[in-house]
C-alpha cells in the first residue's frame, strides 16, 4: 500500500465488518512527510467508536467510555487528530470548553487526510464541530493558560464521552 500523501487516515475491517468494528478492529493510520517523526507528546489522536454496532452501545473515545485525563502544557503547539469510525454516528459533534463552559479556539488544518486550503485553515471556537462516519479532521491547538479543559463528544444528543485536558503552566528552562 502506498499512501497518497501525508495525513490522518483510518483502517478498519471489511470482513464481518459490523462485528469486527464493534469489537475494535479499527485504528488511526498516520502518514508523515518523508523524514518527519511522530511525537506522541504533541500529536494527540481522538478515535471515536462504539462498544458494539448499535446506536445504544456506549460511545468510546480511544477505546474507553471514560478516558483518562490528558496532560498538556501552556504555550505548546499540539496537533489534534479526530477520527469517527463509529458504525452509526453520522451526527457526532465534539468541542473543548473551559471550566465555565466557554469554548476555546483552535485552527482547522486538515480534513480526510488532506491539508485545508488557506482560506479554510482558520482559527475558530471549538463549539460543536461535526464529524461523520469515516471522516477525519485535524487541528492545531495551543493552550493559553493553566487549568482544566474538557473535550466532549456527543452523538444523537443522548450519548456522550468526555475527557479532561489538564493544562500545566510552562516549565522553566534548565541549563
Amino acid at each position: 500500500m502506498t499512501p497518497p500523501r501525508a495525513g490522518t487516515f483510518i483502517y478498519h475491517s471489511h470482513w464481518h465488518e459490523q462485528r469486527q468494528l464493534g469489537q475494535g478492529l479499527t485504528g488511526p493510520l498516520i502518514v508523515l512527510e518523508s523524514g518527519a517523526k511522530f511525537n506522541p507528546a504533541t500529536d494527540k489522536i481522538f478515535l471515536f467508536s462504539r462498544d458494539g454496532v448499535e446506536s445504544n452501545e456506549p460511545l468510546l473515545m480511544n477505546g474507553s467510555p471514560q478516558p483518562a485525563p490528558m496532560a498538556l502544557g501552556v504555550g505548546t503547539t499540539y496537533r489534534f487528530r479526530f477520527i469517527n469510525i463509529t458504525p452509526v454516528d453520522s451526527d457526532l459533534t465534539y468541542s473543548i470548553v473551559d471550566a465555565t463552559g466557554a469554548p476555546v479556539t483552535w485552527r482547522a488544518i486538515a480534513k480526510d487526510g488532506a491539508d485545508l486550503p488557506p482560506e479554510q485553515a482558520t482559527v475558530k471556537k471549538t463549539s460543536g464541530e461535526s464529524i461523520t462516519v469515516g471522516e477525519t479532521r485535524d487541528y492545531t491547538f495551543i493552550p493559553e493558560k493553566p487549568g482544566e479543559l474538557y473535550l466532549r463528544a456527543s452523538s444523537f444528543q443522548r450519548m456522550w464521552v468526555t475527557t479532561t485536558l489538564m493544562v500545566a503552566p510552562p516549565q522553566p528552562e534548565t541549563k
